[in-house]
């Protein structure tokens, strides 16, 4: 079974080198982990130097090398980004390998595996799971397993200006909400609200703000509201977002995958994810450019993806 990756090329490159770059020419994944050896080194070898070089500081520290050797395979895909923020996909073609020349020590990067890369793409030709995982990342790599982020990146593969990569996938299965970027969700449900008569109140729209995405006023009644929105598999819990806790009239709640738990009452209402995803299908016009585009995807299948690489420039 092909596997989905994000790796995030940001080692502690020495100052002026850019390690993303440098593993984008030279057609790789990389990372760091270098041991006080000259030369390639098998795995075992390797693994043995590293362990006592950097395991005293956390059983987790040798966590993503590992991953590299042991769980990608040949044919696998990978994300990842440059500092410009342009995304790359890129497909798996050898086994690991260690490298420590004093080029490669500069740029922190010793442990590879070879992966030829896409052209670059910028954010909205890139699943919002993808995109997600690069925020807060704990670990230089990271499996991707959602099923839409994984049939999407297939099928991006098989286009030809893209890798040319012979995957055997359909879109017809895959879920815009699992598609679209957490900006994206925040969009939708703000459009909804404001189709249900809230009028959003744009100062409200920061990230300082605890427990909740935004502010809503009622357009008819001045009743206020407020929403709290999250994307993934993230459950939330009624009783935490009463109206005496946020001062306001009511209180609407989203979660694309997640559950929603606790009591409650009249006054919390929790969005569904099909009840959005019709809204969005209902009125494709309404919505931002960069969900409209992944509706389109859907609609088109696998064909939407030809035109990808002219859309981007």
């Amino acid at each position: 079974m092909t596997k989905v990756w994000r790796i995030n090329l940001k080692p502690a490159a020495k100052h002026g080198y850019d390690p993303r770059q440098f593993c984008l020419e030279k057609q790789r994944m990389g990372m760091g982990w270098s041991v006080p050896h000259q030369g390639p080194l098998e795995w075992e070898a390797y693994l043995q130097l590293a362990r006592e070089r950097y395991e005293s500081k956390g059983p987790k520290k040798l966590t993503s090398v590992k991953a590299l050797h042991n769980k990608v395979a040949i044919g696998d895909l990978c994300w990842t980004r440059d500092r410009r923020g342009n995304y790359y996909l890129g497909v798996v073609e050898g086994d690991w390998f260690y490298e420590a020349s004093e080029e490669n020590r500069r740029y922190d990067m010793v442990n590879f595996r070879p992966c030829r890369w896409s052209s670059p793409m910028p954010v909205d030709r890139v699943p919002g799971k993808v995109v997600n995982s690069f925020i807060g990342a704990r670990f230089t790599l990271a499996r991707i397993k959602d099923p839409s982020a994984v049939n999407y990146s297939q099928a991006l593969a098989n286009v030809p200006e893209v890798l040319g990569t012979p995957y055997d996938v359909s879109l017809s299965s895959a879920r815009l909400l699992d598609l679209i970027s957490w900006e994206d969700c925040e969009d939708l449900v703000g459009i909804y609200l404001q189709s249900q008569g809230y009028l959003l109140v744009p100062s409200s729209c920061k990230r300082s703000t605890v427990g909740y995405e935004y502010l809503l006023r009622h357009r008819e009644n001045d009743t206020t509201a407020v929403a709290q929105i999250k994307k993934g598999k993230i459950d939330l819990n009624k009783d935490r977002f009463g109206v005496s806790q946020q001062g306001v009239d009511r209180v609407f709640l989203f979660t694309t995958k997640g559950e929603y738990v606790g009591e409650g009452d009249e006054s919390v209402v929790c969005l569904q994810p099909e009840e959005l995803t019709a809204f969005a299908q209902q009125h494709p016009a309404w919505m931002p450019p960069r969900i409209r585009l992944w509706m389109e995807r859907l609609k088109s299948g696998n064909a939407a993806l030809e035109n990808i690489l002219e859309e981007a420039v």
